[in-house]
């Protein structure tokens, strides 16, 4: 089966005015129809990637186009320029003249910093291009603002900011723990893991003097600066300071300086002088730090749109590769490229930085684009993995003062070419409000910025669509502006909440507006989705109520069938809102409502639509024969109306149907209806011939084949985004191949489903180190349904690796399973109970049954699904009966009388399943074989059939061939255990063959074949030895073992 290729989904095309809100062949709209519930039952919650923003046109001005090129070229034609001279003025023997450059430039700095009133701007010129050591240290506290340019005033503001950041050291540092804060308990906790990491190839900063002061400095500042609190980066922002006013006091190579030699009066004066600058720097860029992070997102976003600007086939390549720039260009502005270069040059570096003032910001973003192009062309020679390492870890391990030279120069000949002087941008602007006025003109504003978008150029769309806001324009142009900002904003840029406004302000235009139906629907809709995306369920349902209203008051002027469409869209979406909210009975009503819409205006695919998504809603509550009755409608309209519908709805519908039918089967314990009719699929074998055939479920193959078909297109109607919807038909294959033994090919299907989720989580982007926290509110909007993916197929694979026994396999996924519930707590906030149940089954494996009763009595504690409480509750009997204690049995019968007595409707077959065979098992044990023989052959058929759980068949086959030799039926006790080895066997179950050959044993030992019971006797000894390994190997790995035997269990 192909995948996709891993890339961020594009925004959908709009639509004209009469286009369908619900469904369109041109393209995936937010007009689109939602599913109004979760999609994997009681598994994948409600969050669903709502309909893509409307895209706006292709077109790029040739000139830009022209500038780029022109501009690029200038670049590279630069380069070769100054390495030929580096190597001519080499050549030449002129490093007498450097020197006396270098002394002429020393002259100039102690000129302009002996005058009285410093000249600041000409102290900025001069630092720009670098600053003489010796006075580094003054220059970086002027211009920082830390001094003032009146050098009589410098003295007493020194001596007052000193003393102020020592009293604060016994306030905020020298005091016990119980005197701090949680949070700045958490905070100094964060920065002491921090400072060791600091710089680890500068011995200097190894110093435990030098810890020390940093981190006093670092906790001050994150106990002073609550609104960001001290954020993992600002660590490396301090390094440069420090050595900076170090440097005041201790001569010659950084490597020889002790810092602990220094007096402590001097330590602290260093310290505060750090601190202060810190601040100071801190203060221009504080939107680095806070939640979310929105300044570097931003700066990443502006170097992105330059790279591709200025250097295309760079651009071009590092798409086709798969790389975003937040995997890189996060790092170089969070630590202000400190970690990429050496420490040396970092002081130069930063001359140029302070230099810059308060444009100092937007400055970094053009040095990050110089950086990342001074090795364009090794980049485009390279491929995704070596790529990756290259930008993670650049070689500038050489690198001098000439070569960051180079970059900044780079830098700033971009920031002329992009940027014009502020008084030349206060001009023009002020040309443009004042020539804008005509409604022509306004349309061909929002066309460029229609065109930038396109082109990818979000920045650039943004300040169209910005000017046309302002001016003085139609109010249906001002709306349409104001909407198509609100969606550039929404969807390429973590400001939710300014597009929130912007969307608010588009419903105030059009609410004055009389005519305009589909506009004033596209405005609703997106203020309905902006409330989604920031979770605001409330005003998100009134957005839609008043869009209804508004279609039921225009269907007497506006054309019926548009209408129609709409009110349906919002009937679903409102549905939608009342399902996310547990209240089934609205979502119910609406949905009723909306198919009554749809039959009166004789729309046969929003008729299925509403079938398909009412029979998802009836399986959330449980109403199987609710549900298979819709499932055999929708598959009746799909017949009769095969001719009529597009070929990519019924794609996609065929697909969610099958996911609905899977899960249904799989919660009435009827997978053997699914799996008795097969397919095969011949694979190509490695030299092209036909491989061996594969054989496939019918539902699985069908099931797959419409995934392929609909890939690389518009989806018909908005259910999952295509990557999603792989996972979940993948996963719900993988259930189905293991019903019928066919592991390899479930762990085939698991393994593609990880890597295609894992692309779309990198795409979003989403990365597991960053956790929840570094994720904006779209964010968390379109990746929740990714993270909860990532969980559920792990927790498969790993159940996957422990029915064959591959312990260390299966620990190695549930690790990053518990790391995604970590990472993620909101989001995964529902799973704990299965991330405890997963722990307590793994640890149950690996003989370790009392760290396994911990999590499956966590389980209890959080009053997770019935179905997880009733595992728990056997699985906590077996692990007691593990520990082999005098009271191991009561306790066990009294861990399985929890659950056993409370049946609902609710239960799924396999949880009625496995508490039948855990009464049983107890009945058994204490002597009561005619109850314990009921039961188990009521679970035997079941089991097998209903729900394939193999490994319980195998137990249940090898108690009942025990009451089979009970009652002298040999041959029949024969049968049931050749019957468990082999299907263990199969498997890889390393514990049921066990189980199996055990049996065995006494079959032969009562018919008294010794030497048949000799052969099993070792057989069963050899499977034991590496069972026995295998559990070693899994405890081998000491801290994933603890990890999960401790995960959130005191």
């Amino acid at each position: 089966m192909a995948k996709r290729k891993e890339q961020p989904a594009e925004p959908g095309a709009p639509h004209g005015p009469s286009e369908s809100p619900m469904a369109s062949s041109s393209g995936r709209t937010e007009r689109a129809a939602p599913e109004p519930g979760a999609a994997v039952y009681n598994a994948v919650r409600h969050d669903q990637q709502d309909g893509g923003h409307q895209a706006l046109g292709p077109r790029e001005p040739p000139v830009v186009h022209t500038a780029q090129h022109a501009a690029a070229e200038g670049v590279r034609r630069g380069s070769r320029d100054e390495n030929s001279m580096q190597e001519t003025s080499t050549s030449r023997g002129l490093q007498p003249v450097a020197r006396s450059k270098s002394i002429l430039r020393e002259g100039k700095f102690q000129k302009l910093l002996k005058a009285k009133m410093v000249n600041m701007d000409s102290l900025r010129e001069l630092a720009w291009s670098g600053i003489p050591p010796g006075q580094r240290a003054v220059c970086w506290r002027l211009l920082l603002g830390y001094l003032p340019p009146n050098s009589e005033r410098q003295h007493l503001v020194l001596q007052r900011k000193r003393r102020e950041y020592q009293s604060y050291v016994p306030e905020y540092y020298d005091i016990s723990n119980s005197m701090r804060s949680e949070e700045e308990v958490g905070a100094l906790r964060q920065v002491g893991v921090d400072v060791p990491r600091t710089a680890p190839g500068v011995p200097f900063f190894q110093q435990p003097a030098v810890q020390k002061s940093l981190e006093r400095i670092l906790y001050i500042w994150g106990v002073r600066h609550p609104a960001s609190g001290y954020v993992q980066g600002i660590n490396d922002l301090v390094t440069p300071f420090l050595v900076v006013f170090v440097y005041e006091h201790l001569k010659g190579p950084m490597d020889t300086w002790q810092f602990a030699d220094l007096p402590e009066d001097v330590i602290l004066d260093v310290e505060a002088d750090s601190y202060w600058c810190l601040c100071k720097l801190l203060d221009g860029i504080q939107d680095h730090y806070t939640s979310a992070q929105p300044g570097i997102q931003r700066a990443v976003f502006k170097v992105r749109e330059l790279v591709r600007r200025i250097d295309e086939r760079v651009a071009q390549h590092l798409d086709d590769q798969g790389i975003d720039f937040l995997q890189f260009a996060f790092r170089w502005v969070n630590c202000l490229l400190v970690r990429e270069v050496p420490f040396d040059v970092v002081v130069r570096l930063w001359d140029t930085y302070l230099a810059e003032g308060q444009r100092f910001s937007d400055f970094l973003v053009y040095v990050c684009v110089a950086f990342l192009l001074h090795w364009s062309e090794e980049l485009q020679r390279k491929e995704f993995q070596e790529m990756v390492i290259f930008l993670q870890h650049p070689p500038t391990t050489e690198w001098t003062e000439q070569e960051i030279g180079v970059v900044l120069s780079h830098a700033h000949m971009y920031r002329t070419s992009f940027e014009k002087p502020r008084s030349e941008q206060r001009s023009s602007r002020c040309a443009s409000v004042s020539s804008l006025m005509a409604s022509p003109v306004a349309d061909a504003l929002l066309l460029m910025a229609e065109d930038f978008v396109a082109s990818k150029c979000y920045l650039q769309a943004i300040q169209c669509l910005e000017a046309l806001c302002s001016i003085d324009s139609f109010p249906v142009q001002r709306a349409r502006a104001h909407l198509q900002l609100s969606r550039v904003l929404l969807e390429h840029t973590h400001n939710t909440v300014e597009a929130r406004q912007h969307a608010l302000t588009a419903e105030l235009l059009v609410a004055g507006i009389r005519s305009c139906f589909h506009l004033k629907c596209e405005v609703l809709n997106h203020v309905g989705l902006c409330h989604k995306v920031l979770g605001d369920a409330k005003s998100e349902r009134k957005a839609y109520q008043k869009a209804l209203a508004l279609c039921q008051a225009s269907r007497p002027m506006a054309d019926n069938s548009a209408v129609c469409e709409w009110a349906c869209h919002f009937y679903a979406q409102l549905a939608d809102v009342a399902s996310n909210e547990g209240d089934f009975r609205a979502a119910t009503a609406f949905l009723e409502k909306g198919l009554s819409t749809a039959k009166n205006a004789q729309i046969d695919h929003l008729q299925i639509l509403f079938k398909i998504f009412e029979s998802q809603l009836q399986l959330t509550k449980s109403n199987t024969s609710g549900c298979e009755a819709l499932l055999a409608e929708i598959d009746s309209l799909l017949q009769l109306n095969a001719t009529l519908l597009n070929e990519t709805f019924t794609a996609q519908a065929t697909i969610q149907v099958s996911v609905i039918r899977i899960l249904l089967h799989l919660k009435v314990g009827r997978l053997a209806d699914l799996t008795k009719d097969v397919a095969e699929d011949t694979p190509n074998g490695s030299s092209g011939s036909p491989g061996k055939p594969r054989r496939y479920p019918v539902v699985v193959k069908s099931m797959m084949a419409a995934l392929e078909q609909l890939q690389d297109k518009e989806m018909a109607y908005v259910w999952l985004p295509w990557h999603a919807a792989f996972g979940v038909c993948s996963l719900l294959s993988a259930v189905l191949l293991k019903h019928v033994g066919k592991l390899k090919l479930a762990h085939e299907c698991i393994s593609s489903a990880l890597s295609t989720v894992d692309g779309a989580l990198a795409a979003i982007p989403i990365q597991l180190e960053a956790g929840e926290e570094a994720l904006g509110s779209l964010a968390v909007h379109k990746g929740a349904l990714y993270v909860v993916l990532m969980f559920l197929l792990l927790e498969c694979k790993a159940q996957l690796w422990m029915l064959s026994s591959q312990m260390e396999d299966a620990r190695v996924c549930i690790v990053k399973a518990l790391t995604f519930v970590d990472k993620f707590p909101t989001i995964c906030g529902n799973l704990r109970t299965s991330g405890h149940l997963l722990a307590g089954m793994y640890l149950y494996e690996v003989e370790c049954p009392q760290d396994a009763i911990r999590h499956f009595n966590a389980v209890r504690e959080l009053n997770g699904l019935s179905s997880e409480n009733a595992l728990s509750c056997v699985y906590t009997a077996f692990a007691e009966l593990a520990k082999g204690d005098d009271d191991s049995l009561s306790r066990g019968i009294d861990a399985l009388s929890k659950h056993h007595s409370k049946p609902n409707n609710e239960s799924d077959a396999l949880e009625h399943l496995i508490v039948n065979f855990g009464a049983a098992y107890m009945n058994l044990l204490q002597g009561h074989t005619v109850e314990a023989k009921t039961l188990l052959t009521r679970v035997l058929k079941p089991a097998h059939h209903g729900v394939g759980n193999h490994q319980l068949v195998c137990q249940l086959l090898n108690h009942m061939s025990a009451f089979q030799l009970e009652i002298g039926d040999i041959d029949g006790a024969q049968q049931m255990q050749i019957s468990s080895l082999t299907l263990a066997k199969n498997s890889h179950d390393l514990p049921s063959q066990i189980g199996a050959l055990a049996a065995m044993e006494d079959m032969y030992r009562k018919r008294r074949q010794e030497d048949k019971m000799k052969a099993t006797i070792e057989y069963r000894q050899k499977k034991e030895k590496q069972l026995k390994e295998a559990v070693q190997k899994a405890a081998a790995n000491n801290s994933q073992h603890l990890m999960i035997a401790g995960w959130n269990v005191s």
